[in-house]
This record gives C-alpha cells, sequence and structure tokens, in this order.
C-alpha cells in the first residue's frame, strides 16, 4: 500500500464523532453528536477506534492509546520502567474478545488490558514479545497475524501459541486476517495478494479467485460474502463460493474515489472511507448496490465497530444521522 495513502489518511483525521453510545442524544432514527477535539486533549492523528461491550470507546494513536468513558479522555502510553504499561505507543488495533478482554496491537508487541487493575499485560513466546499486525476473533480465541507468522491466543489455556510459520519470496506482512469459512481463514498483505490456511491442518494455499494486485483492504460480511478493495481500482465483491457478484468504481457507481481506504459493516451496510469521501452501500442487493455519499470533508478511519458508529472530520464539523431513501448518512447542520 502507497505510504501516501497513510499520510493523507491520518493527518486527515483531526477529531472524531460518536454516535449513539454516550452522551449523544436519540430521537427516532436520529441522533445528536458531540464533539470530542483537541481542545480535549484529543491527538490530531487517530489510526484506529474500538467500542466495547463495557461501554469504553478507545482510540488508537501514533503517540499513545485513550480510553473515552462517555465523559473523560483518559491516556495510556508505554512506560519503560513499567513491565504493566503499553510496549509501545504506536497503536495498529485494538479488539474485544468472546470473553470481554480488550487486546490491543503495538508496533513492538501484543497488549491485554486488565479493567479491575487498569493496567496492561504483555504476553511473551520463548521470553520474546510477539509482533502482530492483525487480529481476529475465532470460537476458541484469537488468531494474530504476523510477518510470515500466525499465532493463536487459546481461551481453554489462556496462552498464545505460533500455530503457523511459512516461507515467501517477500516478507508478507499479514495487514488483515478474517474468518472466512468455519475452517478457513484470509490473509491480507497489501502488496503480496492473499493467502488462505485451514484451521484443521494448517496448511496454507492462494487465494482462488482473480483479484488484482496492491491490495488495501479485506472483510467478510454477515452473509459471507468477500469486499475487496484494490489500490484505486475500486471495490469488487465475492460471494462465499468464489463467484464475482459486483465490481465498483467511479466509472459504474457514484464512489468518489477508486482509492477505497477502509470498510466496515454496521447494521447490514458497508461503509466505505475513500480517499476524500466516504460512501455507505447496502448489502442485501450487491447486483444492484444503491449507494449514499457523505460530505467530502468525512473520511472514516480504519475502524473497529461493534455498538456505535465512528467518523472523523476535517475541519472540526457537526453533523447528526438521517434517513435518505432508506440509507444512513451523516450530513452537516448549522
Amino acid at each position: 500500500m502507497k505510504k501516501s495513502i497513510w499520510i493523507k489518511h491520518f493527518f486527515c483525521l483531526l477529531a472524531f464523532l460518536i454516535v449513539g453510545t454516550f452522551p449523544a442524544i436519540s430521537i427516532g432514527n436520529h441522533y445528536d453528536f458531540k464533539l470530542i477535539g483537541s481542545q480535549n486533549g484529543m491527538p490530531s492523528i487517530i489510526s484506529c477506534i474500538y467500542t466495547e461491550q463495557k461501554g469504553f470507546i478507545w482510540i488508537g494513536t501514533p503517540t499513545g492509546l485513550i480510553r473515552f468513558d462517555g465523559t473523560e479522555l483518559k491516556k495510556y502510553t508505554a512506560q519503560p520502567d513499567n513491565e504493566n504499561s503499553l510496549p509501545n505507543d504506536s497503536i495498529l488495533q485494538i479488539i474485544e474478545d468472546n470473553q470481554q478482554t480488550t487486546w490491543i496491537l503495538t508496533t513492538t508487541g501484543i497488549a491485554r488490558y486488565s479493567l479491575i487493575h487498569d493496567n496492561f499485560f504483555i504476553p511473551k513466546l520463548n521470553n520474546q514479545p510477539i509482533i502482530a499486525k492483525s487480529i481476529c476473533k475465532i470460537a476458541d480465541g484469537l488468531l494474530f497475524g504476523g510477518i510470515n507468522k500466525i499465532y493463536k491466543y487459546s481461551y481453554a489455556t489462556n496462552t498464545i501459541s505460533l500455530i503457523r510459520e511459512f516461507k515467501t519470496n517477500e516478507p508478507f506482512i499479514i495487514r488483515s486476517i478474517q474468518m472466512w469459512k468455519p475452517d478457513t481463514i484470509l490473509c491480507l498483505s497489501w502488496q503480496q495478494g492473499i493467502l488462505q490456511m485451514n484451521l484443521k491442518n494448517f496448511e496454507i494455499t492462494p487465494f482462488p479467485f482473480q483479484y488484482g494486485n496492491d491490495n488495501v483492504g479485506i472483510i467478510i460480511d454477515s452473509q459471507q460474502r468477500i469486499w475487496l478493495s484494490t489500490y484505486n481500482n475500486g471495490v469488487k465483491c465475492f460471494s462465499a463460493q468464489g463467484k464475482l457478484i459486483a465490481s465498483y468504481t467511479t466509472q459504474n457507481s457514484r464512489l468518489s474515489s477508486d482509492i477505497i481506504l477502509c470498510m466496515t459493516e454496521f447494521k447490514q451496510k458497508i461503509w466505505m472511507g475513500t480517499d476524500g469521501e466516504a460512501s455507505i452501500s447496502s448489502i442485501l442487493q450487491p447486483a444492484i448496490l444503491p449507494y449514499s455519499n457523505i460530505s467530502p470533508e468525512i473520511i472514516i478511519p480504519f475502524l473497529q465497530i461493534q455498538y456505535s458508529a465512528c467518523i472523523a472530520t476535517l475541519p472540526e464539523i457537526y453533523g447528526r444521522e438521517v434517513n435518505v431513501k432508506g440509507l444512513s448518512t451523516f450530513v452537516k447542520y448549522p
């Protein structure tokens, strides 16, 4: 993935808006927003956001981790003399497992948050920190994607183990790891393509579909369809059987850009953050796929959304959610 995407993507994130969880007021299908900006201590660069079941909203930045409880922001940073602090300030991804434990991926290690002690446990393997670039939930634990390595955390043993190490001509950095079928995961590298691994025998094989190069993002929706974005080539939707259902670019849809920076599913809609604008599409009829575009000032960051929707704005803009032809979108208001 081109470095320029990261630079533009990150530096456009000056603030974020939080919908439908904390002091937001809901009336019917409309929501009022509260802006959390730099005046509240929010950094100007946000890399990821996650809302957990306990109610906290976690915000990952290159300079530390922030927890928002609806009223106050609390920042966590790496402290060299404290073994229960974060391993690094640069946050890559945040997720809550099925046992309501929050995990944080940093550039130099994994951290597990303890709500009781309000600190972090740093799991290690062979007395070395575990470097992971991506994470996903499975029935009996978590999977972590590293560089040519896949790790598994087991609920039963409360340990992390290396389950697969493989060789490639170039380093295969697993930027996204997704559960596809009950026994199959997909591992995406931005420039090295997609591999699939069988969880029963750990066999790794190339992804069988035709998807192009320069992969940016991949998600599996609630109907087991695969949405794949490639750099400057829009987005493709595959069925679970591998059939190409649809391909969308600026030439045949209302996408404002062929550069899809991120995707997520929320309330049976696919949210796409493009280079300069965000779009929402219905996943119910991908062959027809209606779009609703959001104001060009709004960009959706890499989101891990559970119970609320988060968007970022430039400049600081207030908005509310409205329904437009059955699709949810966000618009500015005075």
